[in-house]
């Protein structure tokens, strides 16, 4: 399952999200915002967080409220692909989240994610 969080795929679709859709999100329980199965999956999944950058806060909150309900030995098998792990400003929040950052530059996890998904076929 991929679960796209706010921002942009191309130029053709593009999502706005207002700060009071943030606040709505920090109020509710997930279980009234996403449908039982889609949660259940979240919950009971590991996750690969790809190019996120938890510096914002709106994301951030976004991160905490999915991995809120998470148990710890689901998030330990969870990874955050980091292109620059010296430099990464996000170093503490996964360690927080305990979510392994996984170095790689952009290209060879490219390449590698195309591999795996070809050997799958």
């Amino acid at each position: 399952m991929i679960l796209k969080l706010p921002g942009e795929i191309g130029s053709e679709l593009n999502y706005a999200i207002t700060e009071d859709d943030f606040f709505v999100f920090a109020n509710k329980s997930l279980s009234e915002l996403l449908p039982a199965d889609l949660l259940g999956q979240i919950n009971n999944s590991r996750h690969l967080y790809l190019g996120y950058d938890v510096q914002n806060w709106t994301l951030r909150l976004l991160l905490n409220r999915i991995c809120e309900n998470q148990s710890l030995q689901k998030k330990k098998g969870s990874y955050a692909v980091v292109f620059d792990q010296t430099n990464d400003p996000n170093t503490d929040f996964w360690g927080e989240q305990n979510i392994t950052p996984a170095p790689a530059n952009l290209e060879d996890y490219v390449a590698g994610l195309e591999e795996y998904v070809l050997n799958q076929m």
